[in-house]
């Protein structure tokens, strides 16, 4: 299993902070969270990473090089980082070799998170948090009946998560073979992107609700996809592509993969984790995620 994380985004709802670096090298605690996602890859034995990137790339490159914490590092330029994440994460098919997880830069999580979605039964899986309060910007995972592809078992992850060890070892350690990680426990301002489960089956990951669904939580970030299954994610996104749809985040370009493949989702409510798009969300990272890391 390998990690992709998505990385080359410019964060401009982050300025001045990101005017000069871009949100993965924010510091947290004296670390930087593209740092911390690296040790917490390692801490479930994911050895191989791909990183997107594209704003600022090359301070990127001096930072992390390509090894750092026991993971070796390779990287995809995504020239149009000022467009939509789908994007970065169409770049990306051609790391889609084996099973990943993807996973969004700017996000401070606790290490169990990542955990129980490497340690899903399912075998392409979403992380959620269904204790969030929607407002209407939250991404979420829907999840209807029991539903919630590449050429290797990826993890695709946003670099901007300030993120607990234990949720990236859950995320790599779930039995499911697709798997997204959500937190249940997440009060809704409406910038959530919100997983949602009918039955045990993923169905959507998007910021807007669908009038029918069983679950529903807040998207960490983090996905995991079986490498069967890649075929899927890069079909799904290239029926956006062809539409010239360049301004859409990625997680609205995978509505067909969750349709075509069954995926699962592993609860997170209750573990430390914030993502990073606001000054305030900082703030919040050092005084209230960090001293529970």
């Amino acid at each position: 299993m390998k990690a992709i994380i998505l990385a080359a985004g410019v964060g401009k709802r982050l300025w001045p902070v990101t005017q000069h670096k871009p949100k993965c090298l924010i510091e947290i605690g004296g670390q930087t969270l593209l740092s911390r996602y690296l040790e917490s890859l390692a801490s479930v034995k994911i050895r191989q990473a791909t990183i997107v990137v594209g704003y600022k790339q090359e301070m990127i490159r001096a930072a992390v090089g390509s090894h750092c914490h026991g993971v070796d590092l390779s990287y995809l330029v995504n020239e149009e980082f000022h467009r939509g994440s789908v994007s970065s994460l169409w770049i990306a098919r051609t790391a889609l070799s084996d099973d990943v997880v993807i996973m969004d830069a700017d996000v401070l999580f606790h290490r169990e998170i990542l955990r129980r979605l490497v340690a899903s039964p399912y075998e392409n899986c979403l992380l959620m948090d269904d204790t969030v309060k929607q407002t209407g910007e939250e991404c979420m995972v829907v999840v209807q009946g029991d539903r919630t592809a590449l050429s290797d078992d990826v993890v695709i992850m946003d670099a901007d998560v300030l993120f607990h060890r234990e949720i990236l070892r859950r995320l790599v350690t779930s039995p499911h073979e697709n798997c997204l990680l959500m937190d249940d426990t997440v009060k809704q301002t409406g910038e959530e992107c919100m997983v949602v489960v009918q039955g045990d089956r993923v169905v959507a990951l998007s910021k807007k609700m669908p009038e029918r669904y069983d679950i529903a939580g807040e998207g960490v970030g983090f996905l995991r996809v079986r490498r069967a299954d890649t075929a899927h994610v890069v079909g799904s996104l290239k029926g956006y592509i062809d539409q010239d749809r360049w301004d859409m985040e990625y997680e609205d370009g995978l509505l067909q993969y969750f349709q075509d493949v069954k995926v699962g989702h592993e609860k997170i409510g209750g573990l430390p984790w914030t993502e990073i798009d606001f000054p305030e969300d900082v703030t919040k990272a050092e005084r209230e995620v960090l001293p529970r890391l």
